[in-house]
């Protein structure tokens, strides 16, 4: 029995190797990311350590472009349970590192479920606004990244995406932050304290988000901030 067991185990894990694997080559063909990033030498493709992944919400395919660019690294991303309710969605899903995380009720299992995959060494890949945009204009952050990024003491690393998945169409393109990591106060965290810092985080992002557009639409730019580009 736990030889079988075992085989089991060792199949799924072939079996989602597969499913990653196909669908990056879908995502490189279908969607052509590219990356440019705000200082390569100290953040490219490759992240160092366990990072909380923010990203802007424009698709439901976001979570497989971001693992598509960063796929020489261990990510889960957070997934709405909605998705599972599709079976050939759900297939996929339990089957790419993801955690379902159910927007219906509170619940504290889905946060605690990411510390725990950020501790084992993996990364997280979340979308704090909730819901897809679809024309990517950016609503404002859920602060539950902050949160994960606070208890499990790791870095955050925003990417802000632009583009409206049409297939075979325009580029994804995305912009790629240097990573930080938010230091405690010495009160405590408090409420006050985390609204604050999501508020800063979401303005980062939207700074990120214009410099992108002016990269990719050829808008004036005043240079001083370089970013180094590459296609995946």
């Amino acid at each position: 029995m736990a030889v079988l067991k075992q085989i089991v185990r060792f199949f799924n894990y072939l079996l989602g190797y597969a499913v990653r694997f196909l669908a990056i080559i879908a995502v490189l063909l279908i969607f052509r990311p590219k990356a440019v990033y705000v200082n390569k030498k100290v953040q490219g493709k490759k992240i160092k350590r366990p990072t909380v992944i923010v990203s802007n919400h424009i698709y439901f395919i976001d979570g497989a472009v971001i693992g598509t660019v960063f796929r020489r690294n261990r990510i889960y991303t957070i997934a709405a349970k909605e998705l599972y309710r599709k079976k050939i969605l759900s297939w996929l899903l339990n089957r790419t590192r993801c955690i379902p995380i159910d927007r219906s009720v509170h619940s504290a299992s889905w946060l605690q479920k990411s510390v725990n995959v950020i501790h084992k060494g993996y990364s997280l890949a979340i979308f704090p606004e909730g819901i897809s945009s679809y024309n990517g204009v950016m609503r404002k952050f859920r602060p539950g990244y902050l949160k994960i990024a606070l208890e499990a003491g790791a870095e955050i690393l925003l990417v802000c995406q632009d583009g409206l998945y049409k297939p075979f169409g325009p580029r994804q393109w995305m912009l790629v932050d240097t990573p930080f990591k938010v230091q405690l106060p010495e009160g405590g965290i408090t409420q006050e304290f985390i609204e604050k810092v999501n508020e800063k985080i979401y303005d980062r992002m939207q700074l990120l988000q214009q410099k992108l557009r002016s990269i990719r639409y050829g808008e004036k730019d005043n240079g001083e901030n370089p970013l180094d580009s590459e296609s995946c």
